[in-house]
């Protein structure tokens, strides 16, 4: 059975956002910068990520998706998949993932000259899985209310409202891979509905730094 799954914010090959996000894809001199500049002791634009930094980021993210997202099953990337402009390079990343049927929903760093990368793209749009209807913007709607229960799934602000996703009644989820241990967030009706109704405190992400 075709599954669905919903994922945002990849960011492949996006050095920064690992700064800026504090993504586990670091080095220990890498760790030690970070907290130097959260301490004030270090200008945060002279934190560089290294290239193997990047690559370690974007193969656990591929493998991620490649463990739970058959070849025939439906991607739903919620925005902001590849950093840059650099198609041939977005070209090798894309190739990397099994799926062969990836949905973008366009986000505001996708290039638009990645199209031919996705099976299809929106703004935004309406589907139903399993009798849910979902609806996916890459930005989140925060006055969602739909008296007809239909999910709101997002991307774009990586956690920011994840406590007010969970413990409200919003029936919201950012779907940003910070917030799900970088993998796609879900693929069944049963799987959304416990994301969405959770509650709680927010996820813990697990850190891991090589030496």
């Amino acid at each position: 059975m075709v599954k669905n799954w919903f994922i945002a914010d990849t960011h492949f090959d996006h050095g920064n956002i690992i700064k800026y996000c504090r993504r586990p894809f670091v080095n220990s001199r890498e760790l030690e910068m970070m907290a130097m500049a959260d301490a004030g002791k270090l200008d945060p634009r002279q934190v560089r990520i290294s290239r193997e930094s990047v690559d370690w980021m974007n193969t656990v993210m591929i493998d991620n998706i490649n463990a739970r997202a058959g070849r025939d099953d439906i991607l739903w990337h919620g925005g902001d998949a590849f950093w840059g402009n650099d198609f041939r390079r977005a070209r090798e990343l894309r190739d990397r993932i099994n799926c062969q049927n990836i949905n973008l929903i366009w986000g505001n760093h996708d290039e638009p000259t990645f199209r031919p990368l996705f099976s299809e793209a929106y703004q935004q749009i309406l589907i139903t899985v399993e009798k849910q209807q979902i609806f996916l913007n890459h930005l989140p709607c925060r006055t969602w209310y739909d008296p007809h229960k239909t999910y709101m799934l997002y991307g774009h602000v990586h956690q920011l409202y994840a406590e007010e996703d969970r413990l409200g009644d919003k029936m919201t989820l950012d779907i940003g891979v910070d917030g799900h241990d970088y993998f796609a967030a879900a693929h069944s009706r049963e799987m959304l509905d416990r994301a969405v109704n959770s509650t709680g405190n927010v996820q813990t992400r697990r850190y891991h730094f090589a030496g």
